[in-house]
């Protein structure tokens, strides 16, 4: 289905991609190993023969070998990005292990998990448990997981805790993005791109070096818009349309013989559309939905259709400046990373995909006979929802790096305050929130060299984290307060004020082992923490900080001369404080909210493995395994330690392949890849209603390459037309209906790209 939309036109032009394939789950001996890594083999072609290039990350926040860090790593660079159509946060989840990344709230952010560890709310009131890094520095809220990823030199994948040099909301691991440094020498890139669903797209880069080596600039700029992948059958309107503008500027100073260079950076971000495809897919004939409402004949017969007659939105702006100091002290490296983000996201979201005036409109209309009646139950779910908020954070991070006779170390101290403003409607109620986190936390870590193979890591971090909240919540229409009134700030106002105090410890602790220059093993325990807090849209308890300790063996190894790359990993990891939704006694009635409800184990096994066959062929692709199990889950007095772990997919896996063929004018690269993803839940109503089955999505691209800089490429995105939901929400049991977001359909498209 496609359909004409009427864009703006913006000078914008973004995306400059510049780095090599990079595809490994690694290891990141500390600090310590630093300045060994050097005898890696770079990519060559000694002998005629292509080999696999050394791959740096910041996985343990100072520049490593991937081959020697003690960390689970997918390293993805700036050719690899490009060649596997990875344009946003969303498409790493098909080239990694044991990712899943699905989008939340009527697409107003996005849920990243990794290893089980999964955050599905977005809003300030709660966090993810995968932190999103961008040149170091944290960004809070999920709205960002739905980034694009415009003039990027490398995603990191990192999994498993990171407790110690990332921090809180980190027990699944972190998602390291790295762009590239301003340098002395001009050039730029500019591409053009069109496609299926009116497809248009330009993006670029722009290097310019301002005073030599002392002041350089990159500008990196992208527009991209289509039209919608499907529509209402009620009204004819588009769903599922994006129109999109980034924008990032960077001066870099460094002045000539001066010990210390300054990076100052500023970017923008909007994303506008209306929504997501919200579709009916299954009602319970006896409950309100089908027993009044008619819904049954609001299922579509078309994947990409639904039947709202709500004007449905979803906008999401983004900003930031950032400065980040180097500065050598003679013996000891400061860094300095100062920044200030904010978050703007309007959400109208119409979730049943009805046309039904009762259920989408400003309040519930019950119908004629009035409730209760034998055998409907009284509606406890969202049917439509409003969701405004606006989030402003300010982080300042220190680090000192250096070495102490055998121990190369890293300390630093860390400081996050943000503050929320939220209001939402639905038809159940109106809620306000007015949050204000706080965290400060120190850490150190350091590697001590036991032998000239042997290395011990021990790292350590103190977390303080205050919650602050003023709620209100309103009866549907705003007409009645509904908090309880003995706990009201004063007489006659809707609002309570609620503050709490965490603090914790997070650890790191392992051996490395240093086979040979090609094999390196690690073993290690690690910990980290997501943090506690209140939910502001229900007045209930506040709940305890998770904690997810980790025990890990890895194995990175090169075989065949630099020509075969194996990364091993197994774990088992101790999930205490889980939090999830369950039902407990407020005001002497049963709540559904979010409560420390169970405890669980996960293990779990990852392998990545990357070939180059010869100078012409390359593949590889990796897998990933889990098994969560919960060992208590009480809800309410009912056992649900059977279930399954929700937005996890028990396992995953992907595979690429590039091939090259030298032509008399350049070369013609041919490239595929396929990722796949098993059975995930994403509720636990019914365990085959709740359910996306595992699937797959097969991308290709074929480019031809001019030796005059000139590049043209046609491609395909999820080629076999896989049909797909991103999101189920289940109301049988209250509201008599299940609904689901539905995912990409295939897209075809082509592309042109100069470099200068």
């Amino acid at each position: 289905m496609k359909s004409e939309k009427t864009s703006k036109v913006r000078l914008l032009t973004a995306s400059a991609l510049a780095g090599g394939l990079i595809m490994v789950h690694a290891l990141v001996v500390p600090a310590a190993i630093a300045q060994e890594e050097e005898t890696a083999a770079p990519e060559t072609e000694a002998e005629g023969s292509k080999r696999l290039g050394t791959v740096s990350v910041t996985a343990r926040r100072v520049e490593t070998n991937l081959q020697t860090t003690a960390v689970a790593v997918t390293a993805l660079g700036a050719d690899a990005l490009e060649t596997r159509q990875i344009t946003d946060v969303n498409a790493l989840q098909y080239s990694a292990p044991n990712v899943t990344i699905e989008p939340v709230n009527g697409d107003s952010g996005a849920s990243v998990s990794i290893r089980g560890m999964a955050g599905v709310e977005n809003t300030s009131a709660s966090d993810p448990a995968v932190g999103i890094y961008v040149d170091g520095v944290y960004s809070a809220r999920s709205s960002l997981g739905l980034l694009e990823l415009v003039d990027v030199e490398r995603v990191e994948v990192l999994r498993g805790p990171q407790g110690t040099l990332f921090g809180r909301n980190t027990t699944g691991g972190a998602l390291n993005i790295t762009t590239p440094t301003p340098t002395d020498e001009f050039g730029g890139r500019l591409t053009a791109r069109l496609g299926e669903y009116d497809t248009r797209e330009v993006l670029g880069h722009l290097n310019i070096p301002i005073a030599g080596d002392n002041i350089a600039a990159r500008v990196s700029f992208k527009h991209g818009e289509h039209s919608g992948y499907g529509q209402s059958a009620y009204n004819g309107r588009e769903l599922a349309d994006l129109d999109s503008n980034f924008l990032r500027g960077v001066l870099r100073i460094a002045p000539e013989g001066a010990n210390w260079d300054l990076t100052l950076s500023a970017d923008t971000y909007e994303r506008d559309g209306n929504g997501p495809i919200a579709a009916l897919v299954d009602v319970n004939p006896a409950g309100l939905s089908g027993a009044f409402l008619g819904y049954a004949q609001y299922i579509p017969t078309d994947f990409y259709t639904n039947y709202t007659s709500t004007e449905t939105f979803a906008n999401i702006e983004a900003d930031g400046v950032a400065a980040t100091l180097n500065w050598d002290l003679g013996g000891v490296r400061l860094k300095s990373i100062t920044a200030l983000r904010s978050v703007r996201n309007r959400v109208l979201a119409d979730v049943d995909g009805t046309p039904n005036p009762q259920i989408a409109g400003p309040a519930i209309v019950l119908p004629s006979p009035p409730l209760p009646v034998p055998g409907i139950v009284i509606p406890t779910g969202i049917e439509f929802e409003q969701d405004n908020h606006q989030d402003e954070q300010f982080t300042q991070e220190f680090q000192l790096v250096g070495t102490l006779g055998d121990i190369n170390w890293i300390a630093g101290a860390f400081y996050f305050t943000e503050h929320n403003d939220d209001l939402t409607t639905s038809s159940t109620a109106v809620t306000g929130g007015e949050v204000e986190n706080n965290s400060i936390a120190v850490y150190a870590e350091g590697d001590y060299t036991l032998s000239d193979t042997l290395s011990l890591t021990a790292g350590l971090r103190y977390t303080q984290d205050e919650r602050n909240l003023v709620m209100s919540i309103f009866s549907p229409g705003g007409a009645t307060c509904t908090l309880p009134v003995a706990e009201l700030d004063a007489p006659g106002d809707c609002a309570i004020t609620r503050s709490v105090d965490y603090d914790y410890l997070s650890y790191n602790l392992g051996l490395n082992y240093r086979v040979n220059n090609d094999i390196f093993a690690y073993a290690k325990t690690s910990r980290a923490t997501r943090a506690g807090g209140f939910v502001h849209r229900i007045f209930s308890p506040a709940y305890e900080p998770e904690e997810v300790t980790n025990y890990e063996v890895g194995l990175k190894s090169e075989f065949f001369d630099h020509r075969l790359r194996a990364n091993l990993a197994a774990f088992y990891m101790d999930y205490k404080n889980v939090q999830r939704t369950a039902v407990v006694v407020v005001n002497g009635a049963p709540t559904a909210t979010t409560t420390n409800a169970a405890e669980a184990k996960v293990p779990g096994f990852e392998a990545e493995i990357d070939i180059v066959a010869n100078d012409y062929f390359t593949f590889g692709g990796s897998v990933g395994w889990l098994d969560p199990q919960y060992d208590v889950f009480e809800d309410g007095g009912r056992d649900r330690s059977g279930e399954p772990f929700t937005y996890t997919a028990d396992y995953t896996y992907n595979i690429y392949a590039t091939a090259t063929a030298p032509l008399s004018f350049g070369d013609l690269v041919l490239h595929a890849d396929y990722g796949y993803k098993g059975d995930i839940y994403f509720d636990t109503v019914d365990l085959d209603r709740d359910v996306q089955k595992g699937y797959g999505l097969l991308n290709l691209r074929a480019a031809l390459q001019f030796d005059n800089n000139w590049e043209f490429a046609v491609f395909g995105k999820n080629v076999t037309d896989e049909e797909y939901n991103t999101y189920i929400l289940d109301l049988n049991n209250s509201l008599g209906y299940t609904s689901a977001y539905r995912g990409t359909p295939a897209v075809w498209g082509a592309e042109a790209t100069v470099r200068f």
